[in-house]
């Protein structure tokens, strides 16, 4: 490592003395006993004293003026990715950027380059490249590197070992297979540190995420021949104790029982620990709108306890919003929004929204309410919704109320809705038109993508069946299907 002192450190610490200095010599202090001098004397001392001032300046000026002048370029010669690599991460080059680095700091910059060559031309399998360095001297010194890598060492024997709880598990040989296929090296690669890196991290969490929360390395190895470019690397992990989940540990509730998070939790005491369960859990818990950030971890006690407990720390977010919207159109003039959200009604956890809208042809009201999903995963929610329009001489008024059951899973959702709509248009003749239905819907949504954030394959399939008769509370009857699938 070089460490750099900026030059304007000793600039500084000399322009401060300097200052110590003049203001002595203009007091006349500079001497532990003083004697009153005569005017001819004094005269005289006091141009020595301006002439010795402006002599320190400019001293000082030029020191600072060559510091702040000094510049170098760097050249490096060899293969274009080598050299690229090298422009990217070799201190001297980087350096050669700063206004701030004096001759001295290059110097040390040239003179640890070489090492420094070797060991970033090591992460990318060069373990014996060819390196000649040399200086130009000059207003703008040059600082040459010509580059001869050779050829890389490539990677000959791979030994790959899991032991531990995993080799008596009835799923071990799968899971130790599923550890292999991770490996992000093979014979007759080239070695890179970042790949050898990527594999050992890869191949434990293969094993951690499921079953084997403390899998870990127990040894690691990478033997190198320089003459034959061959290397030989060794990875052995240890799986360590399956194990289960425990109880459940809620931190930073405040508004909300703790009944809230524990009826969303897919986790149940007993099961086997799984990465993945986690990280649903922690998405359903911010779905909610109830928490600002939701965290769900594990904490691990002994590596041979076999159970862990599951810990959520959520910090809880403003349980109401409001906001106001204003524009203007040309076809309805100017409109207004307004949206209320409190998702704490009576300190019950209940969702209420409300919504007013409002322009020179329509006005609508909207109202919801939906309560906490309960501990079988089910939960209600009630919709009321009115709606004003006058357009070309037609008047369309129309409301109506919604009851929705709704059971919703990250794979699958099913809800049944019972809408009462009454609807009556009425024209400037004075004709008029009023119907309404009660209308009773099933609808089933099936969530096939591999991921719910960024899906790259998969299907999403939904499916609504509807109705209304005549004899409930129906203008006439009807019936209704709707279909729709998307494949990835």
């Amino acid at each position: 490592m070089t460490v750099l002192v900026p030059h304007w450190l000793t600039v500084g610490s000399a322009l401060v003395a300097t200052r110590r200095i003049c203001v002595r010599l203009l007091r006349g202090t500079c001497g532990a006993d003083s004697v009153l001098p005569s005017p001819s004397l004094t005269s005289s001392l006091r141009r020595t004293r301006q002439l010795t001032i402006f002599a320190i300046a400019a001293l000082i000026l030029q020191h600072s003026a060559v510091a702040q002048s000094f510049s170098y370029r760097v050249e490096i010669t060899g293969p274009e990715p080598v050299a690229k690599q090298l422009r990217a991460n070799l201190d001297i080059e980087r350096w050669s950027h700063h206004a701030d680095v004096t001759e001295g700091q290059f110097e040390q910059l040239f003179h640890s380059a070489p090492d420094q060559i070797r060991e970033i031309l090591a992460t990318d399998g060069y373990f014996s490249p060819e390196l000649d360095a040399a200086l130009e001297p000059g207003t703008t010194p040059i600082a040459r590197f010509a580059i001869r890598p050779g050829e890389p060492t490539r990677i000959e024997k791979i030994d790959f070992k899991v032991v531990g709880a995993v080799a008596q598990d009835p799923e071990g040989p799968a899971r130790i297979e599923e550890a292999s296929r991770t490996l992000a090296i093979k014979v007759g690669d080239i070695f890179r540190q970042a790949n050898w890196t990527a594999t050992k991290d890869a191949a434990v969490h293969s094993l951690a995420r499921l079953r084997y929360p403390t899998a870990r390395i127990v040894s690691s190895r990478v033997q190198v021949d320089p003459v034959a470019r061959t290397a030989d690397v060794a990875l052995e992990i240890d799986s360590g104790t399956p194990f289960v989940f425990g109880g459940l540990r809620v931190v930073g509730l405040q508004r909300y029982p703790k009944q809230i998070v524990e009826n969303l939790n897919p986790i149940r005491r007993g099961d086997v620990y799984d990465e993945d369960v986690l990280i649903k859990f922690q998405r359903r818990l911010l779905a909610t709108g109830y928490f600002a950030t939701a965290i769900v971890t594990t904490r691990v006690e002994g590596r041979n306890s076999g159970r862990t407990p599951v810990v959520v720390s959520v910090v809880e977010a403003a349980s109401q919003h409001v906001e106001v919207g204003i524009g203007v159109s040309t076809d309805r003039g100017p409109r207004g929004q307004l949206d209320y959200r409190d998702n704490n009604l009576f300190n019950r956890a209940w969702k209420l929204s409300a919504g007013l809208y409002v322009d020179r042809l329509s006005q609508s009201v909207s109202t919801g309410l939906q309560f906490p999903r309960m501990e079988n995963g089910w939960h209600y929610g009630l919709e009321a919704k009115f709606k004003n329009e006058d357009i070309q001489g037609q008047r369309i008024t129309s409301w109506s109320t919604t009851g929705l059951h709704t059971y919703t899973t990250e794979e699958y959702e099913s809800s049944q809705a019972l809408q009462f709509l009454t609807e009556r248009s009425a024209l400037n003749d004075g004709t008029s038109d009023n119907r309404q239905a009660l209308f009773l819907n099933q609808s089933w949504t099936w969530n096939g993508l591999d991921d719910l954030i960024n899906p790259r394959r998969g299907y999403l399939a939904n499916l609504q069946l509807g109705g209304a008769s005549a004899s409930l509370l129906s203008t006439r009857s009807f019936g209704r299907v709707y279909g729709r699938i998307n494949y990835l």
